[in-house]
């Protein structure tokens, strides 16, 4: 390469200093990958993975000590022809041929720095690496604290307190001590970590982003702090100016055609230097405008991503039910450790498998047994709050097994046609033909329901869902049949809220109660 940016001088453009700064980040990222897609064949290779920061630092370690012995330059620095040279600091005036009247340059590198910047370019990093995954680890311990709540932290201790036969009670308490002292040691750094690191990166990505804006801007001639550190320059042009100086020394023929050929020279090099510029300039603004379409794609396509909301609050317990268990290992009908765990799909709940089989066995209603018998309060809520806590652990009505019903009722009432507040009432009925068609159907009249979106909510008893081999169908119970217009305007909402096209009847519970149903129903809507 014969050319140099700007056509003067020694000093690295901006765009080659941080393209030589993110070499190696990309080099790991690259490695990383090919080393994950040949894991999958050769599962050996996980163990390099596994110690990912040892490896790459191990590797960068080997290349950097070569590139900084044989060309004065790190391994992405002398990729871009770039070589560090020492700065030597003297008095205003001592030199006067020199470029600035108080530095001069050396030839070589020193050995002491070429050890210091191996420290620089490996050693930092990699502890600096270390201390990142540290501090996420700090970070997720901390939210899921906040989420959770504050837990003991168990030690997982068998390797130490075994059983050996003759080891004494006295050895087993110290060893155990002295791991606890060496864990609560490794916790307090952990969390002085999690409270230092964001100060110590945010002070060093400061002086990055200073030194590079004052280089940018020709305020300084170190690209970043460590090399002002080390007292190191970057250097281009020594090579390609003596390059160039010999071709302009060869030249040939009268003095007039060695001016011409000067100035053509001189102009193909500006234009070089210019094509250059312009064509890093043109990567990075192609890089730059792919990254930032691409960051655009992402965050409208990715759903956002939240932290695992807490637990909801148990449910209330019913007049007749039973509490439920803080440990939530435990069946809450035995109250003893699950054994089979069995869960039931009306409530979500996981029980002993005995222990749920007998209930429900239990509860279903004997040959001859009186309707209602087999009905059992499962949940009660009085707030908006608590209902939703409710129907987010529930499971929903066309889970249900075939005949099986899922009643909401008001306090006080119960489904039964003998009921006093039922009893001289009727229900609409609607057919669904589909199991998404009953979720629904179910969820807009119970938000209905509890929001009092009928203007005669007090008419209305409750809500069935019925899971049937034939279909599925949903019944909201009213109070009093006989009130016609009521009745009709119940049924016009609950056909709009639920968006029902078709026809929809009313039903009288007394016909029901003595055989004698009407085919049309007495209303329609």
């Amino acid at each position: 390469m014969l050319f140099q940016v700007g056509g003067q001088g020694a000093r690295p453009t901006f765009f080659e200093m941080s393209a030589a700064q993110q070499l190696p980040a990309s080099l790991r990222a690259a490695l990383t990958y090919s080393l994950g897609i040949f894991a999958l064949r050769r599962p050996l290779l996980h163990k390099v993975l596994d110690y990912e920061d040892e490896f790459f630092a191990l590797l960068m370690a080997v290349l950097e000590s070569h590139s900084l012995r044989t060309t004065d330059g790190s391994f992405s620095e002398s990729l871009y022809g770039l070589r560090r040279r020492p700065v030597k600091f003297l008095e205003k005036g001592s030199s006067s041929r020199a470029e600035s009247n108080d530095k001069t340059y050396d030839s070589a590198l020193k050995k002491r720095q070429k050890v210091l910047s191996v420290v620089f370019l490996v050693v930092l990093p990699y502890f600096k690496s270390k201390l990142l995954s540290i501090y996420n680890k700090e970070r997720e311990a901390r939210l899921q604290a906040s989420l959770w709540g504050q837990g003991e932290v168990s030690f997982d201790e068998a390797g130490i307190v075994s059983d050996q036969g003759e080891t004494s009670q006295a050895q087993v308490v110290a060893t155990t001590g002295e791991v606890s002292n060496m864990a609560r040691i490794k916790k307090n750094l952990a969390a002085l970590i999690g409270v230092c690191y964001p100060w110590i990166h945010a002070t060093n990505e400061g002086l990055s982003f200073t030194y590079q804006l004052l280089y940018l801007l020709d305020g300084t001639a170190f690209y970043g702090p460590a090399l002002h550190v080390l007292g190191l320059h970057m250097d281009s042009s020594s090579r390609i100016s003596r390059i160039r100086n010999r071709e302009l020394e060869r030249l040939r023929g009268p003095p007039w055609m060695k001016t011409v050929q000067r100035v053509l020279l001189n102009c193909m090099y500006t234009s070089l230097d210019y094509a250059q510029t312009g064509l890093i300039a043109a990567v990075f603004f192609f890089k730059m405008m792919e990254w930032w379409y691409q960051s655009a794609e992402e965050r409208m396509s990715a759903p956002t991503v939240y932290p695992p909301p807490p637990p909801p609050p148990l449910p209330k317990v019913a007049k007749d039910g039973l509490p439920l268990p803080h440990d939530r290992t435990l069946c809450p009908l035995c109250c003893q450790k699950r054994n089979n765990p069995s869960v039931l799909s009306v409530s979500g709940l996981a029980f002993c498998y005995s222990c749920i089989f007998k209930s429900v066995s239990q509860s279903k209603p004997k040959p001859g047994a009186a309707w209602g018998t087999s009905l059992r309060k499962a949940y009660t809520f009085d707030t908006v709050e608590d209902f939703w806590c409710l129907y987010d652990q529930i499971f929903r009505p066309s889970k249900l097994t075939v005949n099986a019903d899922f009643h909401l009722f008001k306090a006080g009432v119960e489904p039964k046609w003998e009921d006093p507040e039922c009893a001289n009432g009727g229900k609409w009925t609607v057919p669904c033909s589909r199991k998404a068609n009953l979720e629904t159907m179910w969820l807009e009249t119970l938000m209905a329901l509890i929001g009092e979106q009928f203007d005669e909510s007090d008419e209305i008893c409750g809500i069935v869902a019925s899971v049937r081999q034939r279909g599925d169908k949903l019944a909201l119970w009213t109070r009093t049949a006989s009130n016609e217009a009521v009745q009709v305007n119940i049924g016009k909402k609950w056909k709009e809220i639920v968006d029902y096209n078709d026809k929809m009847v009313y039903s009288f519970h007394d016909d029901a109660r003595r055989d004698k149903p009407s085919r049309g129903g007495r209303y329609s809507v």
